[in-house]
């Protein structure tokens, strides 16, 4: 169990090595001070900071289901769960994406949008439109969209490998004839409510399991100012190891970097 802490967390920190292609915006490991893309957006401000909430914090329990959280506040009625329900808003008639995989349900939730809005149906989809990785936008329209682990340089490495392999990834035949690569953000049809804070002077961040859910960037590519996505592939299947893994979320200290700077 230490042993995982230890070596998970020095590589989820560890920059990555020089490589010959391009950083995502949003993807940075490492960086004590990383700099924030900022494509236009409105510069920082602390006008929002006045009210009586200085921060939004999203968490996401994936696989809770509303009885889940019913039969466990009756039993624990002095837990933190009870306390959120009692002080908080229960939404007990919500309904989830359909489908309700990973990436089209993450796309509901930050960008308000149906997969038949956003274009995001499942982690991995048909799309008639691209073309296939490697083909040079050459030969028969239409290839498998795959936006899972499979988009990491190296999916062994709890940092994905720091880099995306866009040889994974479908390609795009441009209006002036050029080939060219569609990263994640690249798909998303609909922007997300990180641009929305980046384009009024907020400081965003999000984490996930794969390095392609730099998607929430969004199409302007930068509304994240910190991604943070240690691969969950590479994490070993057992239970000790996947609450390190979940761990490595709350203590990666470039969200408190900015955190510093947003106060």
């Amino acid at each position: 169990m230490h042993k995982f802490l230890a070596l998970a967390a020095a590589a989820g920190l560890a920059s990555a090595a020089p490589l010959n292609e391009p950083m995502i915006p949003g993807i940075t490991y490492g960086q004590e001070n990383p700099e924030m893309p900022n494509a236009g957006w409105t510069p920082v401000s602390s006008d929002y900071s006045q009210g009586p909430y200085k921060r939004a914090i999203y968490l996401s329990f994936d696989g809770l289901h509303q009885f889940d959280v019913v039969q466990y506040i009756a039993k624990y009625p002095n837990s933190t769960w009870a306390s959120l329900a009692k002080d908080g808003i229960v939404y007990s008639n919500a309904r989830s994406s359909s489908p309700s995989d990973s990436y089209p349900a993450t796309t509901a939730l930050f960008t308000g949008a149906s997969p038949r809005d956003s274009g995001i149906w499942w982690e991995n989809a048909y799309d008639r439109s691209l073309y296939p990785p490697g083909s040079n936008c050459t030969g028969p329209v239409g290839t498998l969209t795959d936006w899972s682990e499979v988009d990491d340089l190296n999916k062994s490495l709890i940092d994905g490998g720091g880099v995306m392999n866009l040889s994974a990834l479908p390609l795009q035949l441009t209006s002036w004839g050029n080939c060219e690569v569609v990263l994640p953000h690249d798909f998303l049809r609909v922007n997300t409510v990180f641009e929305v804070g980046r384009g009024n002077g907020l400081v965003t961040a999000y984490a996930d399991k794969h390095l392609s859910y730099e998607f929430m960037n969004g199409p302007s590519g930068a509304g994240l100012s910190e991604g943070y996505f240690p691969e969950v592939s590479s994490v070993d299947s057992t239970l000790e190891a996947h609450l390190a893994w979940d761990d490595l979320h709350c203590e990666q200290p470039v969200f408190e970097n900015h955190l510093e700077r947003d106060s």
